[in-house]
């Protein structure tokens, strides 16, 4: 899709004129990067949602667009671009604010989250889309992710930056990203899976449970000893201790012969 230059002029015209504001930007560059976009498949009488549930930007002023994200399966189509506003120096140094856009197929917003700055190079911020809810009606399936960034220069001008991807809601196709993307000066640092419920291409691991168990006193197991190992060699027989007799003696027994004492007559 060629980029209609009218609409950037216009832009251009709206901030000139100190008209400009984020609601004009968010209603013109969504515009700017529509797309053409296929549902592939329902679940139910839903269109698969087989895009992520959660996703982590990560400002990172090195890297400007296209960045890395291309068509897939899961992805018809993406646009990026960045527009300086009156000023040659395009490497930001701050954001005054990161807008995230979910629209559905028929491209009506169905989403929209401010995050008031200032944000610096390296820190995140995290979106949760619609589809972590109940979707009960086929108008509120994601059908496309819009990020716009209003940052500022070293001279305080303004840089505009936005990221556009249209989904194909192919329920055959997951994960339309992948972890370091990069969407322009914003990387895609994680994001969740999408739901089963939505997407039959996540695959779906059934926990394995076991009964619960009631923990017993431990204690220590008495000692015994081990276990003689039956052998084919034959047994030697037990041995016995004869008893020991002690023999009498015949010898005559000591007698002592008793000591009678003279008496002694003193003299008067």
């Amino acid at each position: 899709m060629e980029r209609n230059t009218g609409i950037v002029s216009f832009i251009f015209y709206l901030n000139r004129q100190k008209t400009f504001t984020m609601s004009w930007t968010r209603s013109l560059l969504f515009f700017l990067a529509t797309l053409s976009s296929t549902v592939q498949g329902q679940t139910g009488d839903l269109p698969c949602v087989c895009s992520p549930t959660t996703f982590t930007f990560k400002l990172n002023f090195n890297t400007v667009c296209p960045g890395t994200v291309d068509k897939n399966e899961g992805i018809s189509g993406i646009e990026c671009f960045g527009i300086p506003i009156d000023t040659d120096d395009i490497v930001p140094v701050k954001a005054e604010l990161i807008q995230v856009i979910e629209s559905n197929i028929g491209l009506q917003n169905i989403a929209i989250r401010d995050y008031d700055g200032p944000f610096f190079d390296g820190e995140e911020v995290t979106y949760a889309s619609v589809s972590t809810g109940d979707l009960t009606r086929p108008d509120e399936v994601p059908g496309s992710i819009q990020i716009n960034l209003r940052l500022r220069n070293a001279e305080d001008a303004i840089i505009l930056y936005a990221f556009t991807a249209r989904y194909t809601n192919n329920c055959d196709f997951t994960p339309v990203f992948e972890e370091g993307d990069v969407l322009g000066p914003i990387i895609l640092s994680s994001f969740s899976p999408a739901r089963p419920k939505y997407c039959p291409a996540v695959p779906t691991i059934f926990p394995v449970s076991s009964p619960p168990s009631s923990a017993a006193p431990v204690s220590d197991p008495p000692v015994s000893d081990p276990p003689v190992e039956p052998t084919d060699e034959p047994s030697l027989a037990p041995t016995t201790v004869a008893p020991t007799t002690v023999e009498p003696t015949t010898e005559a027994p000591t007698t002592v012969e008793p000591t009678t004492a003279e008496p002694t007559t003193a003299e008067p």
